[in-house]
């Protein structure tokens, strides 16, 4: 009985420890990234993403709470909305990375699904020393 103790309070300790260590090192890693990376880090998420809590960690606080606050199956239905919209454009890239006084503004260009060349642009920010996104909307245009 003893050592079944253990092994579960040895178990709780690890549960908990791990949390404490991965947020102590991702400071680190996003301040190291780009708002280009961080944006395409983004995207990827939203396409691939299961749930709407997967991609409130992008959000800033404004976003986040907007989206929180809304019913799940709002959630969800805004989840499908973002995937169908981002997946129209294909292959994006950022070609150019602006500062501003708030954060960042991204040149981007893609392929849309006539197989013609796009460009857009999207802000990112700064908030608490992370990159975030905000309510921004891509407005692709063709390129040109």
């Amino acid at each position: 009985m003893r050592s079944v103790r253990s092994m579960l309070l040895v178990a709780v300790v690890f549960l908990f420890a791990a949390p404490i260590h991965s947020s102590a090192t991702a400071p680190k890693t996003q301040a190291a990234e780009t708002a280009a990376r961080f944006y395409l880090r983004w995207r990827n998420t939203v396409l691939n993403a299961k749930s709407g809590d997967e991609i409130t960690p992008f959000f800033d606080a404004e976003t986040k709470d907007e989206f929180t606050m809304a019913a799940p199956s709002d959630r969800a239905d805004m989840l499908a909305m973002m995937k169908r919209v981002f997946g129209m454009e294909t292959d994006v890239k950022v070609v150019k990375e602006t500062a501003t006084p708030s954060g960042a503004t991204l040149s981007l260009e893609a392929v849309d699904s006539d197989k013609k060349p796009v460009v857009s642009s999207v802000v990112v920010v700064k908030e608490n020393g992370a990159w975030k996104m905000t309510n921004a909307v891509e407005r692709w245009k063709p390129k040109g």
